[in-house]
């Protein structure tokens, strides 16, 4: 589930990416300043395709791999989650102060 939620964000920042690219030759030439080739660069960019779609294809996956967003600083839910020792996430967590709504007393 984390894994798949990870994915999720990622493809969600490289289609804020996409958007934030207004213009045909905008996302050329960041999708060439980020290593594609030309033909290809030009082939995404004017695909006629929707953002979403963009996300998830080779071509951003290529230009902003996993290791962009992690060199970027964001973390992984899935990894935090495996740092995180098991005793600590079965702990009994309290959610109500003594004494219900009208405290200690009543």
């Amino acid at each position: 589930m984390l894994q798949e939620l990870d994915g999720w964000i990622r493809r969600k920042l490289r289609v804020l990416l996409w958007r934030q690219w207004k213009r045909v030759y905008t996302r050329v030439k960041m999708l060439r300043r980020r290593g594609l080739d030309e033909p290809r660069a030009w082939r995404s960019a004017t695909n006629g395709r929707g953002p979403w779609w963009n996300a998830g294809a080779s071509h951003m996956n290529a230009a902003y791999p996993t290791s962009f967003f992690t060199s970027m600083g964001l973390v992984s839910l899935l990894d935090t989650q495996l740092r995180i020792p098991v005793c600590f996430m079965n702990r009994r967590m309290r959610n109500r102060t003594s004494g219900g709504v009208r405290g200690r007393r009543g």
